[in-house]
C-alpha cells in the first residue's frame, strides 16, 4: 500500500524511502524508532540444539530413557513384523488343500518345520550325471559353432 500510493503527509513522505530499510517515523508520535524484522533475524542467528531429558536418578536402573526416535524405530519395526505375519496367517487360511506337488512327497513336517528328504542317488550316479551335462553343453557347443561357420 506504502509503496503504492503518493504520501500525502510530512510523516509520510519521511517514511516512504525508510521503509524498505525498516526504519519508519510512528505516526502519533514523531519519534524515530528501528523496526527490526524478525523474518531475516531468525535465519541470521543460529537456533539452540532441541535436548530432549534424561533418565531421572531414581529410574537409572531401568536404563535409558526411550526418546521419540527410538521408540518410532521399534514401532516401525514392530509393525512390519506384524504385516507380515497377517499375511502369511492369511495365505495359510487361503491356502487350498488338495494343492499336490512332487517335492511333497518326498518331504516331511518334523517339529513344525518343513524338511525336504535328501537325494537318495549315491555319488557314483551324481558323478555320472554330472558328465552327462557336461558333456551335453560341450556337444550343442560345437553345434553353435559349426551353423555360425556356415553363415
Amino acid at each position: 500500500d506504502v509503496y503504492k500510493r503518493q504520501p500525502q503527509s510530512v510523516v509520510d513522505r519521511i517514511n516512504a524511502p525508510l521503509i524498505k530499510t525498516g526504519i519508519h517515523l510512528r505516526k502519533q508520535k514523531v519519534k524515530w524508532s528501528v523496526r527490526v524484522v524478525m523474518k531475516n533475524l531468525k535465519r541470521a542467528v543460529p537456533m539452540r540444539k532441541y535436548q530432549e531429558r534424561g533418565q531421572p536418578q531414581r529410574r537409572a536402573k531401568f536404563g535409558l530413557l526411550e526418546k521419540k526416535k527410538d521408540y518410532k524405530e521399534r514401532a516401525i519395526n514392530y509393525h512390519a513384523k506384524q504385516d507380515q505375519l497377517n499375511k502369511l496367517r492369511e495365505k495359510a487360511f487361503l491356502r487350498n488343500p488338495d494343492e499336490f506337488y512332487m517335492k511333497m512327497g518326498k518331504s516331511r513336517v518334523v517339529d513344525g518345520r518343513l524338511q525336504v528328504a535328501e537325494d537318495k542317488r549315491d555319488s557314483k550316479k551324481l558323478i555320472i550325471d554330472q558328465t552327462k551335462n557336461i558333456s551335453l553343453v560341450l556337444l550343442k557347443k560345437q553345434i553353435e559353432e559349426k551353423v555360425s561357420c556356415r553363415s
